[in-house]
Formats: C-alpha cells, sequence, structure tokens
C-alpha cells in the first residue's frame, strides 16, 4: 500500500513539475511578446517624432514663405526663375537622352 501511494505521489510530482516548465516557458514567451511590444512602440514613436519635426519644417517653410512674399516685392518673380532654371536643368535635352521616355518641356513653355 505504501509502495503504491509512493509512486502515485512521484507521478504527481513529476505532473506538477510539467506544469512549472509549461508555465515558465509562457513566461518567457511573454517577456519576449512584451519586449516585440515595446520595440515596436519605440519605433512607432520615432517615426511620430520623425513626422512632427517635417511638419514643423514645412510650417516654418510655409510661413517664411508668406512672410517673403509680403515683405519682398519681387519675390515671387525670383520663385518662378528659380523654378524655371531648376526645371530647365533637370529636364534637359542631355536629361532626356539618357532617359528614354522622359518629357523634354521646352524653355518658353515654362
Amino acid at each position: 500500500e505504501n509502495e503504491k501511494r509512493v509512486v502515485d505521489l512521484k507521478h504527481r510530482l513529476d505532473r506538477l513539475m510539467i506544469h512549472q516548465l509549461n508555465a515558465l516557458i509562457a513566461v518567457d514567451k511573454f517577456r519576449d511578446a512584451i519586449a516585440e511590444s515595446q520595440l515596436q512602440m519605440s519605433q512607432i514613436l520615432k517615426r511620430e517624432e520623425d513626422a512632427v519635426d517635417q511638419e514643423a519644417k514645412y510650417s516654418a517653410s510655409v510661413e517664411d514663405i508668406i512672410s517673403r512674399r509680403h515683405s519682398e516685392p519681387n519675390f515671387c518673380s525670383n520663385v518662378e526663375e528659380t523654378v524655371s532654371e531648376t526645371v530647365t536643368c533637370l529636364i534637359s535635352h542631355e536629361d532626356a537622352a539618357n532617359r528614354p521616355g522622359l518629357l523634354v518641356i521646352s524653355q518658353d513653355k515654362i
């Protein structure tokens, strides 16, 4: 009777140890999931901070353009000349020769 009881207790102990190991594995998986979530959250926050920085730069540029438009009488024509020069530079015949299918806009169309 005692031997049977000892064997039964050993089986119970084995099952408890298996449950304990499964619980430890589950805890490790949970910790890994938390670490992954924290990494993803920090990446999302970094992207949001970058987006806020970009928005601030854009807003500052727009505000600068608006204030310069009001304070500098020739600002708009200077911008038009700069855009015209840039487009001419970017879309030159040399570029068109190197990039088949590129639309070439002549200076007088700008």
